[in-house]
């Protein structure tokens, strides 16, 4: 994963006030792995997989309920998590 900080000056109101050049920074990350998508299955039960866990012998798909249930004992063994479960909170988007 890259993050990469990019600013930008902006004018801002707070109240009656005017602040001027208040510096606003946003953090961009870029994934570098391919994104999971709806034909990856969860090893467990088959729903959409949105964890995948690199371990040494290969890797595993997770749904979320899945991957919050085996937490624990993949933290210990695993080599690699990327984690798209903020995916679920996305709103969907609009045509």
């Amino acid at each position: 994963m890259v993050r990469s900080l990019r600013s930008k000056r902006t004018n801002v109101r707070y109240g009656k006030q005017s602040l001027v050049n208040v510096v606003v920074w946003n953090v961009m990350t870029t994934t570098l792995e391919p994104q999971l998508t709806a034909q990856d299955r969860c090893d467990a039960c088959g729903a959409q997989a949105y964890v995948r866990v690199q371990l040494e012998s290969g890797s595993l798909l997770f749904c979320a309920h899945h991957a919050r249930r085996h937490a624990d004992r993949l933290a210990e063994v695993a080599i690699d998590v990327h984690d798209e479960t903020s995916r679920l909170r996305e709103p969907e988007p609009t045509a």
